[in-house]
């Protein structure tokens, strides 16, 4: 027998999938936060969100709730809120462990955490209304950015939570450049950015100006190669030490006040060897000479030809 509202959901949307891999561990938690580490769909949305909005250049705040709204839904109930929803669902979501994992790797700590060890796989599907089936291409670029560019759950901007799509198979810094750049053009974006060239710097993506009032992405950098995930997300969290270090006003975030850093620093692997990328996403009047100061230490300490 057929069931009309089965096959009502499926012809009403078009679906992507994502084979994924961990590259470092996971520390990504729900109810459970003290027993289990978790893959959850709300979190990896969220993120998704975030890069999007990174992504906006010279829009208002009032313009980019709007538009906000209209791509991924609103917070609000009612019909006329719910925009054209991108909604993301998990395949696997039998993807747990109760592993404990150290929170701060560079730490002589017992300070642990439930995770996910690395070289675990999962896919997700990205759905969308089929009456919106030609905003895939947008929605699937966005997405594929986002995986290369971040972390997820806890120490995400540390080195922690970093996944890879299975497909991206850099083999130079020139590649994983080439599909960062090639992503940006299907959304238009790539006219904000510049793509240095220069292997003797490491920067691989510019912003030619910052004049936004909420955090835009403003460069890329690639690091040094380690040889293994661990070292890598080891290194990234070291650097956020020395770069950051309590005691005093902290630029690359802090726990009081709370305050996010503008640099996430993630991996991925190219070739055979784990690189260290960091990309920064800060406002124009946060790009004071006392945070670049602990951003180029964050950066010099990852070996980042400045």
């Amino acid at each position: 027998m057929i069931d009309l509202e089965q096959l009502s959901k499926a012809s009403s949307k078009v679906e992507k999938n994502y084979d994924l891999q961990l590259i470092t561990t996971l520390l990504m938690h729900g109810s459970e936060l003290k027993k289990e580490a978790e893959v959850r769909i709300p979190s990896i949305k969220g993120v998704y969100r975030y890069w999007w909005r990174s992504l906006q250049h010279d829009i208002s705040a009032e313009k980019l709730l709007e538009m906000e709204k209209q791509l991924f839904g609103g917070a609000t109930s009612g019909k006329e809120n719910r925009g054209n929803k991108s909604i993301v669902t998990l395949t696997n979501t039998n993807l747990t462990d109760r592993l404990q994992m150290k929170v701060c790797p560079h730490k002589q700590t017992r300070f642990s955490s439930p995770g996910i060890k690395s070289g675990e796989e999962f896919t997700i599907n990205l759905l969308v209304n089929k009456k919106d089936e030609n905003s895939l291409t947008m929605f699937d670029s966005y997405l594929q950015i986002m995986f290369m560019l971040s972390g997820f759950g806890q120490r995400s901007r540390r080195g922690a939570g970093a996944l890879q799509l299975k497909k991206h198979n850099w083999t130079t810094i020139g590649d994983f450049q080439s599909e960062l750049k090639n992503l940006l053009t299907l959304v238009k974006k790539d006219v904000y950015f510049t793509f240095p060239s220069d292997r003797a710097k490491s920067c691989i993506l510019e912003c030619q100006r910052n004049t936004s009032n909420h955090p835009i992405l403003t460069g890329v950098w690639i690091g040094r190669p380690f040889e293994n995930d661990e070292i890598a997300r080891t290194s990234i969290s070291e650097a956020g030490h020395e770069a950051n270090p309590g005691g005093k006003k902290q630029f690359l975030g802090s726990a009081k006040p709370r305050q996010a850093s503008p640099l996430h620093g993630t991996v991925r692997k190219i070739g055979h060897q784990y690189y260290p990328i960091i990309s920064e996403v800060i406002t124009g009047k946060d790009m004071n000479s006392k945070y670049i100061d602990a951003r180029n230490k964050f950066l010099d300490w990852l070996g980042v030809r400045l």
